[in-house]
């Protein structure tokens, strides 16, 4: 984190991150994937159901979308799919 706080427009010092509890979430690039609807947090809804035929996961595009407010994972199933395969042990 410093070394984003020295120089914003740094390179990133991780390709992927990813993060396993309740629900996994990865970041890598410009994509941020999480396992689960809803908030995962302290404000609600914190866990939501599927609705059927929907998303089951939430997919952004951090560059295009900073503030998590159009869930992509319907459109971009390519991108869930591959983001998904590095959760895999």
């Amino acid at each position: 984190m410093l070394p984003l706080l020295r120089d914003p427009t740094a390179p990133p010092t991780r390709e992927v991150t990813i993060l396993k509890a309740d629900a996994s979430v990865v970041r890598a690039g410009r994509w941020k994937l999480i396992t689960h609807l809803g908030s995962g947090g302290f404000s609600k809804p914190r866990k939501l159901e599927p609705e059927e035929g929907g998303a089951r996961g939430q997919l952004y595009d951090l560059e295009a979308d900073l503030g998590e407010t159009r869930n992509l994972w319907s459109e971009r199933p390519d991108i869930v799919a591959r983001l998904t395969d590095l959760l895999a042990p």
